[in-house]
């Protein structure tokens, strides 16, 4: 199987950054740290672009999405309907994670040798999910807006750090029960998500083990 460049790490690097990036927006509400973010999701578009290993159809899918969000955060500065532009801002965001998560899981999945850049490509591989149930979150709060307790009423933007804590307590199983679902609907999400959280890092060992075991015969 061809191997894959060494470029999960600008992935893996890019995501964190947005994620600190938006807990520091959150807890400031400073306007310019909203501006890197949208910097950040911009760079992660053209990561995902550029450094992934996929098709050409993805990367001018990607190209589409990348101008869709600009020309979105452009034009809502000079519109008051700000409901319609956050949900397909979220919308698009959503199909961009699910899709960049399916090249990175065939990227690192299915490879024969298991090395450094494969580890940090797992990672990213969680991440990603995440940030998928992140987004779902997210259209959730803005389309039902009592769909869950603990969170404040705020822009999806400044509630993003608040709703990836989310994500990430509920994938890993932990539940300190701050934030809670709050009806049926984003109840039967936070069921898939633990699904998917009790089944992935199995998973992942399971590939890798399989990789290295196949390579040494």
């Amino acid at each position: 199987m061809k191997k894959i460049p060494n470029n999960n790490k600008y992935l893996l690097a890019s995501l964190l950054v947005l994620l600190f990036s938006a807990s520091v927006r959150s807890y400031t509400h400073n306007f310019y740290i909203g501006v890197f973010n949208q910097f950040i999701l911009a760079f992660i578009f053209f990561v995902s672009t550029h450094y992934l290993q996929s098709n050409k159809i993805w990367k001018y899918a990607s190209y589409f999405l990348g101008f869709a969000t600009a020309t979105l955060f452009i034009v809502a500065k000079f519109y008051q309907d700000s409901l319609t532009f956050d949900l397909l801002h979220i919308i698009i965001f959503l199909i961009f994670f699910i899709t960049t998560f399916v090249v990175e899981a065939k990227n690192v999945l299915f490879q024969e040798k298991v090395d450094t850049n494969i580890i940090i490509g797992s990672v990213a591989l969680f991440i990603l999910l995440t940030l998928i149930w992140t987004f779902i979150y997210l259209l959730l709060t803005l389309t039902i807006p009592e769909s869950f307790v603990g969170l404040q009423s705020l822009p999806w933007q400044e509630n993003f750090a608040n709703m990836y804590y989310f994500s990430f307590v509920t994938i890993t199983t932990l539940g300190y029960g701050d934030i809670t679902p709050n009806n049926p609907i984003s109840e039967f999400f936070v069921v898939i998500e633990t699904m998917v959280g009790i089944f992935y890092i199995p998973l992942v060992v399971s590939s890798l083990i399989n990789s290295k075991l196949k390579r040494l015969k």
